[in-house]
């Protein structure tokens, strides 16, 4: 970053440690961890979800259970392929509550995880349809982040 000065590393640092901070309370204090889903064709095809993965590790280390809330009602185009302005339209109405999902998640803090953010799209329809089914709150994990001149350059 060499247009950053000493000054702003340093606002930079103390604004990265409080994020963190916030984060890491919303994960000490949610309740439940749970992950974006996949589709039984999809899992088929990569024998893994690292979504799912990444979530089960982070409640190994946290001590909360984790559970799987969501379900993905049919396949999508790849995220990845398309257009930013076109990444919320194609999912929208993918995600469902999970059978049995439905009492556990009355009023529980969740803490949805997934392995890459780039727009936002997946983890906003996820978050959507857990609060619309009845968790109070969600907070998103995410392992990596698209860089934002990545997104934008599309």
């Amino acid at each position: 970053f060499p247009y950053l000065s000493f000054g702003s590393l340093r606002s930079l640092g103390i604004l990265l440690l409080t994020h963190f901070s916030k984060v890491l309370s919303a994960m000490v204090s949610a309740v439940t961890v749970t992950f974006v889903p996949g589709t039984e064709k999809e899992f088929k095809k990569k024998h893994f979800n690292q979504a799912e993965f990444l979530a089960k590790k982070v409640s190994e280390h946290i001590q909360i259970e984790c559970v799987p809330l969501l379900i993905k009602l049919f396949d999508t185009k790849r995220q990845h392929e398309l257009r930013d302005n076109e990444r919320s339209g194609n999912l929208l109405g993918v995600f469902d509550i999970a059978p049995g999902a439905e009492a556990p998640l009355q009023n529980a803090r969740v803490l949805l995880v997934d392995d890459i953010k780039t727009t936002g799209s997946t983890l906003n329809e996820c978050a959507k349809t857990l609060l619309i089914g009845g968790a109070a709150e969600v907070f998103c994990l995410t392992a990596a982040v698209t860089p934002l001149p990545a997104v934008l350059n599309r």
